[in-house]
């Protein structure tokens, strides 16, 4: 049996709840107004159905919506009524800046002119089972394709492991270069998506060469050069010792190889190296990612990009670290940079 609780209100009593553990019948006194409400104990198992009389001494519903009913005190529902109800299904995200539109009256004869000079740029994400599309920024809001969508991250870095680069060059049609810089420069970013696209970044593009730098990190074997006889103990006749890895150097190190974006190709010379990348680019968004972090993050931050401050500044720092193994930081500007924001954070 399940307990059955039922309240019933009148305008001259005050509140009156009434509860039965029989089902089968429950009376309630004339005048009583019903609330058609029914509360059963969870876990019961006996009781299979509850039902509620209606209000005494007052009309059913059909007779007060439908002309044809409006004196039966039976209820009734026509055939031909149709129940129609509002399922949420989908919804979507609204961008954070919206499209510049200008307009401009040209003449009187030609009229208006409406023109968007800045294109707004968005990543969607396709759900084949689903055959729809939604935005990347709303995968914070769903954990199941969140995670699914990093461990496909996770994917693309294994299969890039140990210098494949003919695999590096066939996922650059599923991540070209632009969603990866759009994604690495996206505040509003889930950690967990921040930290995947960081580490496909670097596998895809840099990981051959700065594996190559590091096989050469022990070598001390100087070339001797033209080159290299004009390497002095001081830059300056300030006689002061610059940065390590900057001004004139020589070494065995190699240089950086990188080949054009190749899909489809029938010679295998073209995936000797992995697809090439724009490292100005990559280190002007490395450098101001990071000045930002450190200005606008830290501990006392409520809403850090990513979510917390490890993802907002482990994938930058592994950045900057491989581009520094690299050897694309050289200027002495871009490191005394660096290291003064490292120095703060």
């Amino acid at each position: 049996m399940a307990a059955l609780s039922r309240g019933c209100r009148d305008t001259s009593m005050a509140a009156l709840s009434r509860g039965c553990h029989d089902t089968s019948m429950t009376a309630l006194s004339r005048g009583c107004h019903d609330t058609s409400m029914a509360a059963l104990s969870r876990g019961c198992h006996d009781t299979s159905m509850a039902a509620l009389r209606g209000i005494a001494d007052a009309m059913p519903l059909s007779s007060a919506i439908f002309k044809s009913e409006q004196r039966n005190p039976v209820p009734q529902c026509p055939p031909r009524l149709d129940v129609q109800t509002i399922v949420a299904v989908l919804w979507s995200r609204m961008p954070n800046t919206f499209l510049t539109v200008e307009t401009a009256r040209v003449s009187e004869r030609h009229g208006w002119v409406v023109q968007c000079l800045e294109p707004l740029q968005m990543m969607a994400v396709h759900i084949p089972e689903e055959n729809r599309c939604l935005d990347i920024l709303e995968l914070s809001e769903n954990e199941g394709l969140r995670k699914f969508h990093y461990h496909t991250l996770m994917l693309y870095c294994a299969l890039c492991a140990l210098g494949n680069t003919r695999v590096a060059h066939a996922l650059c049609s599923h991540l070209d270069q632009s969603q990866l810089l759009y994604t690495i420069d996206n505040q509003y970013l889930s950690g967990m998506l921040r930290e995947g696209f960081y580490n496909v970044l670097m596998s895809i593009h840099l990981e051959t060469a700065k594996e190559a730098r590091l096989m050469m990190n022990n070598e001390f074997i100087i070339p001797v050069t033209d080159e290299t006889r004009s390497i002095k103990l001081f830059p300056d006749e300030s006689k002061r010792h610059s940065l390590p890895g900057v001004g004139l150097s020589a070494s065995l190190k190699p240089r950086l190889n990188f080949s054009p974006l190749s899909f489809i190709t029938t010679k295998k010379q073209q995936h000797l190296y992995s697809p090439q990348i724009p490292l100005g680019t990559l280190k002007e968004k490395a450098i101001s990612m990071l000045t930002e972090a450190v200005q606008a993050g830290g501990s006392h931050i409520r809403d850090p990009v990513g979510g917390s401050v490890e993802y907002q500044f482990v994938p930058i720092l592994k950045l900057i670290g491989t581009l520094l193994i690299m050897g694309v930081l050289t200027s002495e500007e871009n490191l005394l940079e660096v290291f003064s924001w490292v120095e703060i954070w």
